[in-house]
């Protein structure tokens, strides 16, 4: 048989729901409450058992009403768990603690490495920080995505869920979200807003990468290398690459022939660039074969120059074709790649010189304007799943005298 018991008039089903009551094994009928359990008695109060349970970790308060005393946790935090306790029928309380105040990790730190504005505020009292640009910036390049409208606020979220991170399916974790997937605390920091024409770039520390494995197993070489990389956003500018060993001499080291040095080097800069520039991570390893061996019998090296660059376009893979520059097959190409399923799609060609760094030269003056070949590449690449141009003054020269590169900006789709 079920025991109905009226509560004052003052705890109604109505504010009873609404301050959280909860009754095990008990259901409404209008303003009452029925128990199922003769034993549970309806003026149970939480001093009964003595002091409030304790605060929780990284708690803020512990407020009690009738039976029960809730945790509260601060704005922006959420409990991990056990978040109310109660007083039971014989004076002892349900469990000893709380469960801890959890959130998402601070992004303070990165946020202020970061040219966008931030605004933080609060959803459903969890965090969210809001990234936009100012009037002066037009565009906003989140962790490899391009936003044409910088201005419109793009959220970073802190969702807190049950057995996420590993923990167990009751307990709550928390890590931030970005259009539903993870975002790093560090990723904060490549936030960026720039001007639609500005090329926004930042200098790389110089790699080492060793002697190609091919030039023989005389050079057991160790350690290899480390592969250029650019942060998310970002695409490799190589500026100069020698292969030689002029030191130092704990880079690719090779007992056989006693880590020895010497003052020679070849330039692999041109070959470099054309395997690296425009990619966000490249591995390049020197040859003989490139520019002549500098320095026989000595294990070596290459060293890589290079900064990392914004590129104008997003998703946007680069090209270059040096108008003077010859080898043996005649002159060098700019080669498009796309991955298998996609297509080379071109984006932008200018023909001319913006540099002294792309396919250097001792006429490198650099051009006051430059010659729009995107037609005619688009005519040659687009559909293809690679190609190759080479651009030249025959649809003008922008710059008499000087040794000239064509520009090439492209996707795959």
């Amino acid at each position: 048989m079920k025991l109905s018991v009226v509560l004052a008039a003052t705890v109604t089903a109505e504010n009873f729901q609404r301050k959280e009551w909860e009754v095990q094994d008990a259901y409404f009928a209008g303003d009452e409450v029925v128990l199922s359990d003769p034993a549970i008695r309806s003026n149970k109060q939480w001093h009964d058992c003595g002091d409030k349970p304790p605060l929780a970790v990284d708690g803020r308060d512990v407020q009690c009403w009738g039976a029960y005393c809730a945790s509260v946790c601060p704005q922006g935090s959420r409990s991990q768990g056990r978040w109310r306790i109660k007083c039971k029928a014989d004076n002892t309380w349900s469990h000893t603690r709380f469960s801890p105040c959890i959130t998402c990790p601070s992004m303070a730190a990165e946020t202020a490495k970061s040219n966008a504005q931030v605004q933080n505020i609060f959803v459903k009292n969890l965090p969210v920080t809001q990234f936009f640009c100012g009037d002066s910036s037009d565009q906003l390049n989140m962790n490899g995505q391009l936003f044409k409208m910088g201005g419109k606020k793009r959220s970073v979220k802190c969702m807190c869920r049950k057995g996420q991170n590993g923990d167990p399916s009751w307990k709550n974790s928390c890590a931030w979200e970005f259009q539903e997937k993870p975002w790093a605390v560090a990723d904060s920091a490549n936030v960026m807003c720039y001007d639609q024409d500005a090329i926004i770039q930042y200098d790389a520390d110089d790699v080492y990468s060793c002697e190609h494995p091919a030039e023989g197993v005389k050079h057991a070489q160790n350690p290899q290398g480390d592969p250029l990389s650019c942060k998310p956003g970002f695409v490799i500018n190589v500026k100069r690459a020698t292969y030689g060993k002029e030191g130092p001499a704990d880079k690719c080291v090779d007992p056989l022939t006693e880590n020895k040095t010497c003052g020679a080097t070849a330039d692999h800069t041109a070959r470099a660039r054309r395997k690296c520039n425009g990619e966000e991570s490249c591995v390049y390893t020197g040859k003989n074969q490139v520019a002549g061996d500098p320095c026989v019998g000595v294990a070596k090296h290459t060293v890589v120059e290079y900064n990392c660059v914004q590129p104008t376009y997003s998703y946007s893979n680069q090209a270059f074709s040096c108008e003077a520059e010859f080898d043996v097959t005649g002159p060098t190409l700019a080669k498009l790649r796309c991955a298998p399923g996609k297509k080379i799609k071109i984006q932008a060609a200018e023909y001319g010189r913006t540099d002294t760094i792309h396919c250097p030269s001792d006429k490198d003056t650099i051009c006051d304007t430059t010659i729009d070949h995107k037609a005619a590449v688009a005519e040659e690449c687009n559909g293809k799943r690679s190609c190759s141009y080479h651009g030249t003054n025959r649809l003008g020269d922008p710059c008499r005298g000087s040794h000239k590169f064509t520009h090439i900006h492209y996707t795959c789709e």
